[in-house]
């Protein structure tokens, strides 16, 4: 077959190309919907504008055991969508080093500090003299520190004293 005169072989490859997408846009739309419905997009959640509470216990059997009933009171008084909870099992022996682990969940921004044991509870007023924002709750400590934001509490009093100090700490962080 003989290509006319006026169809040049780029007019022909043009008029080809366009066939064929006119041909594809054709099937594209007339091909029947049998897809599967994609599920809907989950949101990403915003963790930063959250309430951070921290629990630091000794690293011992008595600190455990104190945690244990501290750790139950605050799932059960926090809000779980609000609210961060963060647990550190302090190995430390003397107050500076307990300081400095504290130290680190103030670094972390815990609004609420939960110690448990008297060594955890023992870096508290060090703590609270370098930043008097900072809120502790001690928990068993026979060494009862001081300060405006620390609130001291004996395990029996717990599940008391907690929560009041949870929903205290959750209206003081900003919302975003």
């Amino acid at each position: 077959m003989r290509i006319p005169a006026v169809l040049t072989r780029r007019r022909w490859a043009a008029l080809v190309a366009a066939g064929g997408a006119a041909a594809m846009a054709v099937a594209i739309l007339v091909w029947p919907d049998d897809a599967p419905e994609l599920p809907p997009l989950v949101p990403a959640m915003d963790y930063s504008g959250r309430t951070r509470l921290c629990l630091a216990f000794d690293d011992d059997d008595h600190g455990r055991a104190t945690a244990a009933t501290a750790r139950s009171v605050i799932h059960d008084a926090a809000d779980a969508r609000t609210t961060n909870v963060q647990e550190l099992a302090v190995p430390a022996t003397a107050p500076k080093e307990a300081s400095s682990y504290l130290a680190g969940l103030a670094a972390q921004h815990c609004n609420l500090i939960v110690t448990a044991g008297p060594v955890a509870a023992n870096g508290v007023s060090a703590l609270t003299a370098a930043d008097p924002t900072l809120r502790f709750v001690v928990v068993d400590s026979p060494s009862n520190p001081q300060g405006p934001t620390v609130t001291v509490v004996k395990p029996q009093d717990l599940a008391q004293a907690l929560p009041s100090q949870i929903v205290a700490v959750s209206r003081s962080v900003p919302s975003r």
